[in-house]
């Protein structure tokens, strides 16, 4: 199983623990986290699946003072991913390359180096459970191939989150 694991930098420190021990599950269970190494709810999912972590930067050094726990990969811009990005925040066209970057790296954590490999879930914090930001990005992305999306920031969802969790665990072993 593969699981994106994103969110705001503002998360809860209560949510980024939860999200810390399902990293750590998946680490048990030899399943894959893909992250972005931002603060938050994207490093609380590295720090509990460590090498069990691919971890997408984008650019050597991003995040610097938070070593890298996972797998580090920095991905150049290249124009099928560009294509992506634009497709669901056409007004990225006029933003600087770095943040057509760090958008860039929400398309790989969703659907992997190759765009061919997605991930199998979404789990994710945003404030209010809204569509935001860069964790929104990859909500747009994991929606548009049908992959189920976890928001935590969903008053409902959060109260909910250890059912869910188990449900996801029981039906990967199926």
């Amino acid at each position: 199983m593969i699981i994106t694991g994103v969110g705001s930098r503002e998360t809860p420190e209560h949510i980024c623990k939860l999200f810390a021990e399902l990293g750590a599950e998946a680490r048990e269970r030899e399943w894959w986290i893909r992250s972005g190494h931002a603060e938050g709810a994207d490093y609380a999912f590295e720090e509990g699946a460590k090498d069990h972590c691919i971890v997408y930067l984008p650019w050597d050094g991003f995040n610097r003072d938070k070593p890298i726990l996972g797998i580090g990969r920095s991905q150049p811009l290249r124009d099928e991913v560009l294509k992506i990005v634009y497709k669901h925040e056409a007004y990225a066209k006029g933003l600087s390359d770095g943040v057509k970057r760090i958008k860039s790296r929400n398309v790989y954590q969703v659907l992997g180096e190759d765009l061919q490999s997605p991930s199998d879930l979404v789990v994710c914090w945003t404030p209010y459970g809204e569509v935001e930001g860069g964790t929104g990005l990859a909500i747009k992305i994991a929606k548009a191939h049908n992959i189920p999306v976890i928001n935590v920031g969903d008053e409902e969802t959060e109260k909910n989150f250890d059912s869910i969790l188990r449900n996801i665990v029981s039906n990967a072993e199926v």
